[in-house]
């Protein structure tokens, strides 16, 4: 029944990192709904990974910009980026889509 749906991603964020961006292409838009639009964040800060919300209603198979990194750029916790999805109205009416986020940053010793 709510609006947002949430995936944590594979892979963490190492600490000592220092964040570049992210990039998510929209491979097929989501489906179902009327809208859908993400956001990346670090599984304490739901957008700690970009500074707007990124449309994945529609495909964009060369990319959707996704914003600077928000906050201070230094992982000084790993963490697993989680997505969150907010949707219209139902989350559940979404019926299709695919995205692959990509995360870049820096590790340092």
């Amino acid at each position: 029944g709510s609006a947002v749906g949430t995936r944590a991603m594979t892979g963490s964020i190492p600490v000592g990192a220092i964040l570049l961006g992210s990039k998510v292409l929209v491979v097929a838009g989501f489906a179902g709904n009327t809208t859908a639009a993400l956001i990346i964040g670090d599984g304490s800060d739901t957008d700690r990974y970009n500074t707007s919300t990124i449309d994945i209603f529609t495909t964009a198979a060369a990319g959707v910009e996704s914003g600077a990194p928000s906050g201070n750029k230094l992982i000084t916790t790993a963490n697993a980026p989680t997505l969150t999805v907010t949707t219209t109205s139902d989350f559940t009416s979404v019926s299709a889509g695919s995205i692959t986020v990509s995360i870049y940053y820096l590790e340092t010793a």
